[in-house]
């Protein structure tokens, strides 16, 4: 697998992995989008944050953010999931497609809001939007565990009108600057029984956070 330099590409690839198994409602396991996954780790790439980097992705699923980073040049990438079966296949993935990178992912099974980690460099997520009653503010969790140890945010959330006040306050309190709001269309395909439509769209936010080094112009 070689580095490309095309979101385009990115897309492509991201698209061809294949759906897990099992997926369960009650962790939102929702397949992020292969061209939101092209679009917000391209993002990232043009602002710098991945080629070279550390990169980490909580609640990874089936790894998808951190294969599209390797694709633009990540230096090492970390999974971290509560679902072991989430990460099998993860594993599966990067063994059948994306071999070449092996020795620079590490995979971990646990409840990323309460993981500590080290030596990351940017985070890129789709944490649980907290539709599930007992999910409620995870995603906020997720943001601030991200906001500990890495020096960029990507991540993506539902959309609701008071989520950006809230979003502001959390930045404020990490001494970081929410630098990028963007509303996407999401779509979920009709991967569960209660599922009535084939195709599934609602408003969500892409966000940038950054943390601001003292001495530095923002």
């Amino acid at each position: 697998m070689v580095k490309v330099f095309d979101k385009k590409m990115v897309e492509i690839v991201i698209s061809k992995i294949p759906r897990p198994q099992g997926l369960k409602k009650r962790l939102e396991q929702y397949p992020t989008p292969s061209w939101i996954v092209a679009h917000m780790s391209w993002r990232a790439f043009m602002n710098g944050d991945v080629e070279g980097r550390s990169v980490a992705d909580l609640g990874c699923g089936d790894g998808r953010f951190l294969y599209a980073s390797f694709l633009l040049g990540a230096k090492l990438g970390l999974c971290v999931d509560i679902d072991e079966e989430a990460v099998k296949h993860a594993l599966s993935v990067l063994n059948t497609y994306f071999s070449d990178y092996s020795p620079r992912a590490v995979f971990i099974v646990g409840d990323a809001s309460q993981l500590s980690f080290s030596n990351v460099d940017i985070v890129v997520m789709n944490p649980p939007f907290g539709v599930v009653r007992e999910n409620r503010g995870l995603d906020i969790a997720f943001l601030r565990k991200a906001l500990q140890y890495a020096r960029s945010v990507y991540s993506i959330h539902k959309y609701s009108p008071g989520l950006l006040n809230i979003l502001k306050d959390l930045a404020d309190s990490y001494n970081s600057i929410l630098e990028l709001t963007e509303i996407l269309d999401f779509e979920i395909p009709m991967i569960f029984e209660t599922h009535r439509s084939r195709i599934y769209r609602f408003k969500s936010l892409f966000i940038v956070l950054r943390r601001v080094i003292p001495g530095e112009q923002c």
